[in-house]
This record gives structure tokens, C-alpha cells and sequence, in this order.
């Protein structure tokens, strides 16, 4: 038997050492893999708290800017009524009674006021460089003075906030 082994037969000692060291080679790629799935499945899970953080900024900013500006449109229609009001004034005969130009004045000053209240405020025009954030220029005239001053304002412009929701329609020198 002594010879048996000589030929390099392994021991059952060597064979167990040598599946131990594959099985333990087995467990150690196994564990890799999970580790790797681990680590692959927290970072998306991370992503998508950022991602929900996000969403929920972004929706919050959507629902503050929808109280904001939601009221937009209403407060348009009350401008061109106010206009209307305005022109009415501008083309009232010299004859009219005082008294109730009086009254549609007071009606027009408690209507910017509302405007006021829901926080729109007039475009200040005359006299002021051209700003194409705030002016739409419809005329153009020759002149000297500051290039591109406005010098007429055919419409009034308005903001709600710190947006322009109307701009003011000007002409401007060229």
C-alpha cells in the first residue's frame, strides 16, 4: 500500500482539501454576486428617493406657481374692462356731468386697487429704455434722445408678481 501512494494518488486528506478550496471558491463568487446585487439594488433605490425628492420639489413649485398666477386670466379681463373705462374717459364730451365722471373714476380706483390686492402692478413706461421683456414696441419715430426711449404708451402694460402677463404696447424713438 505504502507504494500505492507513491504514484500520486491523493490522499483523502489532499481530496478534501482540494473540494474545500472549490467549494470555499464557489462561496466566495456567490457572496461577490450578491454583494454586487446588494449594491446594485441600493443605489436604485437611492436613485429613486432622489428621484421622489425631486418630483415632490417640482410638484410643490407647480402647485405654488398654479395659486400664484391661477388667477391670471380673470385678472386680464379686469384690465380690459379698465381699459375700456379709460378710453370712455379720454373721449368723454366737455359737457358731461362732473359728478359722474366722479363716480367712474372712484369705480376705476377701487378696481387697481383690487388689482393691487391680488398683487398686479402697471408697467412703468414713459420716459424708460425699451425693454422687450416689457414692451411691445408698435411705433417707431425718428428722433434725438436716448435710442430706444420710449416716449408713448398706446397700451399699459401689467405684472402679476414678477411676471409680465401683459406688456405694454409703446412707440419708441429709432
Amino acid at each position: 500500500m505504502k507504494e500505492h501512494n507513491k504514484i500520486n494518488i491523493p490522499l483523502e486528506e489532499e481530496m478534501e482539501s482540494s473540494e474545500a478550496q472549490a467549494l470555499q471558491q464557489i462561496q466566495d463568487k456567490a457572496f461577490q454576486q450578491a454583494n454586487d446585487k446588494v449594491e446594485e439594488y441600493l443605489n436604485g433605490w437611492k436613485r429613486a428617493q432622489a428621484d421622489l425628492v425631486n418630483f415632490k420639489k417640482d410638484e410643490a413649485r407647480r402647485v405654488e406657481d398654479a395659486v400664484k398666477y391661477g388667477n391670471e386670466w380673470i385678472l386680464l379681463d379686469m384690465i380690459d374692462v379698465l381699459d375700456t373705462f379709460e378710453i370712455a374717459l379720454q373721449h368723454a364730451p366737455p359737457n358731461i356731468d362732473r359728478e359722474w365722471l366722479r363716480g367712474i373714476e372712484h369705480s376705476m380706483a377701487k378696481m387697481y386697487g383690487a388689482l393691487r390686492k391680488h398683487h398686479i402692478k402697471k408697467i412703468e413706461s414713459i420716459g424708460k429704455k425699451f425693454d422687450p421683456l416689457l414692451h411691445e414696441a408698435v411705433q417707431m419715430e425718428e428722433g434725438q434722445g436716448d435710442e430706444q426711449k420710449v416716449t408713448e404708451e398706446f397700451r399699459a402694460g401689467y405684472m402679476l408678481n414678477e411676471k409680465v402677463i401683459r406688456p405694454a404696447r409703446v412707440k419708441i424713438i429709432k
